[in-house]
């Protein structure tokens, strides 16, 4: 009998081995097993019906704009050609570009064979992941067509999308998707380093695919591809960030070494889009009566939550600017670089009355009593100033 047993779990246990082995090799990315040296365009990959006719596209055009970013310390990734007031410059991601303190980087070309070109980092922004890095005055950039930005807030959910970058080990490759969700705000979950102007998608990409362009049926950017969303379960889909958002910061790359933003302290929903996972975030347990852009979080340990915003506040206008959607909100608060002086005055409708309340930056945290700062030195060692 046991052993009529033991066959059956046995049994039992292969069958579920062999399910997880198919469903494990069929969420692979498709190019994986391709070689490092193989070029693959759009020509010999094929378009789902809805994008068929984005074969009229100029293909080798695109690839023209498309480059392998490769740093001194091992930091890979893809970028893709910019113009900002007619000097063309590369636009990555700054995880690539900042790889390990990186400081030398070369750029290969899709129609320039090996040749390596070396680039220098001219802006980056953290919050954001994006990196803008600049030609040296010697190179010929005749042949090197810019991509144009596109409007991200044109995008619906399953719009057709080309996926444009390097998914290692298959080098300038030219791939389709759609769109998951449009002007997504990660940054809702509470999920750290995310960012609040992300578009979530399909593309098949892979290490190296950071910095691609994500491009509309018309060949416009409508995104730059940054990063795997591993929290969904069965679901293969990634996060980049906007193209409108790209369009806020991009002029200042090219002036500022490194963007700031604002502390990430309030968070925002429409009152229609509130859920229970909203409204049981820090206490905020019923919905407000009045129609609007609702408070639902002040995030811990910041000015915001020291401040006189309450939960449920509607925010009306920051900074004489009209706060109408949520894109507004995160757009103005957390897109626009601010520097560390900034101090937003909310406009806020609670209990159908008006108030203008400022945010004040925080004051600079006590030090250490020195009798704590010894018993941590022995048990940990001596701290850095």
């Amino acid at each position: 009998m046991n052993s009529t047993r033991t066959k059956i779990y046995l049994f039992i246990i292969l069958c579920i081995t062999g399910i997880l082995f198919i469903a494990y090799k069929n969420h692979q990315p498709k190019h994986e097993n391709q070689k490092h040296s193989e070029i693959q365009s759009v020509k010999n990959i094929e378009a789902p019906i809805e994008l068929k006719k984005t074969i009229a596209l100029d293909t080798e055009k695109l690839l023209k704009s498309s480059v392998l970013i490769q740093g001194n310390r091992g930091g890979l990734g893809s970028g893709f050609i910019v113009d900002v007031d007619g000097e063309k410059y590369i636009l990555g991601c700054n995880h690539v570009a900042t790889f390990h303190g990186q400081t030398n980087f070369t750029i290969n070309f899709y129609h320039r064979g090996p040749n390596k070109h070396p680039v220098t980092i001219l802006g980056t922004d953290k919050l954001l992941d994006v990196a803008l890095l600049k030609f040296n005055a010697a190179e010929d950039t005749s042949n090197m067509p810019p991509l144009k930005l596109g409007d991200s807030d044109q995008l619906k959910r399953l719009d057709p999308l080309i996926y444009l970058g390097n998914p290692w080990p298959v080098l300038f490759v030219v791939d389709f998707g759609k769109v998951i969700i449009p002007k997504s705000n990660l940054i809702n979950q509470l999920q750290g380093g995310d960012h609040p102007a992300c578009l979530i998608h399909d593309c098949p990409t892979a290490q190296g695919s950071s910095g691609g362009a994500i491009l509309n049926s018309d060949g416009e950017v409508v995104a730059i591809n940054q990063r795997f969303l591993p929290n969904r379960p069965g679901f293969i889909h990634y996060a980049g960030l906007e193209s409108n958002a790209i369009k806020i910061v991009l002029k200042d790359l090219t002036k500022v070494g490194e963007l700031k933003h604002w502390e990430v302290q309030v968070l925002a929903e429409m009152k229609d889009r509130l859920t229970s996972h909203h409204l049981n975030i820090d206490g905020l347990k019923t919905s407000p009566k009045e129609s609007g852009l609702v408070i639902f979080s002040l995030m811990p340990n910041t000015a915001s939550k020291s401040s006189d915003l309450a939960l449920g506040d509607i925010v009306l206008e920051i900074d004489d600017h009209p706060m109408k959607s949520v894109q507004d909100f995160y757009y103005y608060l957390y897109v626009t670089p601010h520097d560390e002086n900034f101090e937003p005055t909310f406009k806020v409708n609670r209990a159908s009355k008006e108030l203008k309340i400022t945010v004040k930056k925080r004051e600079k945290i006590d030090p250490i009593p020195e009798d704590i700062e010894e018993i941590f030195n022995r048990i940990f060692g001596p701290q850095e100033k």
